[in-house]
């Protein structure tokens, strides 16, 4: 009777277990996750339609003139933390700012950005008139624009504050060279080497802006200081043709493969130039440069078209991080 009562009890207990498992099982493919509400709201349709538009996300700069990169407002009554920090309002001054210059933007949009970045920086400077994100989002903003003392005006306060700042000095020299001061670029390049003298970016855009300048045996001295000479002739000769000096572009990339036979970027742009230009084989009585590398002043050789003397490939002589003008500034 004892044996009995124990294995039935055992039968029960299996079929408990079993309900249990059942139980739970039901329960939880019933059971709906937990959502926060943040999640909730990314899953509306509202927030779909009010966000992207019929064109996709990279469309949305040119809608209308309402569409704009709006600063939140936070204040004591929305937020624990306060009103937004200086910094904070400059960074995303700074998205508006680089929203303006975006290529889907409209021209209806731009003019409201470009108001709207330069009500953050100056708010945000009345907050922290120190705040160094603030200060040169302004003076890019001005530079951009083409307001050249305004820019210069901010950056000079900029650098009181902070004078050790090195690549403030080199971006003052690339916003010279987009407004084709190549002089004072070349100035700025040399405050920027006094704080880094190593530095090899910054003394290649100085020997691009020599160039531009027209003082060519500093520049190929320059470029020589931070790679081979066969290089250092390639990239003179990269911007005398973009200047429009085509015959001494193809000596210089010439002598560039006299001193290494197997520089391909010489030998690359020097087929370029005599497809594109249909150059006759040069002569050797007669050479356009000197060997050490002066350019010669005979007109037929060196001087540009008269009636395009900045024309070339379109290729782009600076390093990447210039400081792009306005289109209006541009034309």
């Amino acid at each position: 009777m004892d044996m009995e009562g124990q294995g039935w009890r055992r039968r029960e207990g299996r079929k408990g277990g079993w309900g249990c498992f059942l139980c739970l099982l039901l329960i939880g493919c019933n059971h709906s996750p937990v959502q926060s509400p943040l999640d909730v709201a990314l899953q509306t349709p509202a927030f779909h339609s009010a966000t992207t538009s019929r064109g996709g996300l990279r469309s949305l700069w040119g809608q209308s003139p309402q569409v704009s990169v709006q600063l939140p407002h936070l204040t004591s009554s929305n937020s624990s933390q306060g009103p937004p920090k200086p910094e904070t309002i400059a960074i995303l001054a700074q998205v508006q700012l680089d929203a303006a210059f975006a290529e889907e933007t409209a021209p209806a949009s731009r003019e409201l950005l470009l108001d709207q970045a330069r009500q953050g920086f100056q708010k945000a400077l009345q907050q922290d008139p120190k705040n160094p994100t603030a200060l040169l989002g302004l003076a890019q903003y001005h530079a951009r624009l083409g307001e050249r003392q305004k820019a210069l005006d901010v950056y000079h306060r900029y650098l009181q504050y902070y004078p050790q700042d090195i690549q403030a000095r080199y971006q003052i020299a690339l916003v010279h060279a987009q407004w084709k001061d190549w002089e004072g670029a070349v100035r700025w390049c040399d405050e920027a080497l006094r704080g880094d003298p190593e530095s090899r970016n910054i003394r290649k855009t100085k020997g691009f802006c020599l160039a531009r300048a027209g003082r060519y045996d500093e520049a190929l001295a320059t470029f020589r200081e931070i790679m081979p000479e066969s290089l250092a002739r390639y990239h003179l000769a990269r911007v005398l043709e973009h200047m429009g000096y085509v015959e001494a572009s193809r000596q210089q990339l010439h002598l560039a493969l006299q001193s290494d036979p197997n520089c391909e970027q010489a030998r690359q742009f020097l087929t370029e130039l005599e497809v594109a230009y249909s150059l006759p084989k040069p002569s050797s009585s007669a050479p356009a440069v000197l060997p050490a590398g002066h350019l010669q002043s005979d007109p037929a050789s060196v001087q540009p078209p008269s009636s395009t003397p900045e024309t070339g490939n379109g290729t782009s002589l600076l390093p990447l991080g210039g400081v792009p003008l306005s289109p209006a500034i541009q034309k």
